[in-house]
């Protein structure tokens, strides 16, 4: 007599089920760039809690401020153009993207869809990071301006390349069962 184990199988996307779980996500990306403001709030949060291990911090709104006890202090407005409600869309379109090009559970692609959207804020923190210690470093004329304009777009990239990247290589890694 042999035995074989059952094993229940994860759940698939398909037909409806894979458009309703699409919409969804749209649905929350379009929700993300509604709160947008919420967001970058939170992120200024975050980036003063950062900055605090280095000096006197605080935010007030969307802005984080560094080194307040010093003359060198540093204030940055994140704007709607630098938060992680828009560079995060590309996760969440590569969620949708694979939930409607393959057979991946739900669940797969929920948890990769999250663990890239924090890979993304890590690294929009990390840019604000640098652009505020090249400020503090080389002033507001060349630590501000390239650290702004030349590192933190090439952060930003790599950033939500690597979002994209976590996104695909979770969600499809392992044997074709699993998936």
């Amino acid at each position: 007599m042999t035995t074989s184990a059952v094993h229940a199988r994860p759940r698939r996307l398909t037909g409806l089920s894979t458009a309703a779980f699409g919409l969804t996500v749209l649905l929350l990306a379009v929700t993300a760039l509604y709160y947008q403001y919420d967001i970058r709030v939170f992120e200024a949060r975050a980036a003063a809690a950062f900055f605090g291990l280095f000096g006197a911090s605080g935010w007030d709104g969307t802005i984080a401020y560094a080194w307040l006890d010093e003359l060198s202090a540093v204030g940055l407005n994140i704007t709607p153009e630098c938060t992680v409600a828009l560079l995060g869309l590309p996760v969440l379109i590569t969620v949708v993207v694979l939930a409607w090009r393959r057979r991946i559970s739900r669940t797969r692609l929920v948890m990769a869809g999250i663990v890239g959207i924090v890979t993304v804020f890590v690294g929009n923190q990390v840019r604000l990071a640098a652009i505020a210690f090249a400020t503090k470093w080389w002033g507001l004329g060349f630590g501000f301006d390239f650290s702004h304009q030349v590192l933190g777009s090439v952060i930003s990239l790599i950033t939500a390349c690597v979002g994209v990247l976590v996104v695909v290589w979770l969600a499809t890694r392992g044997t074709r069962k699993e998936r």
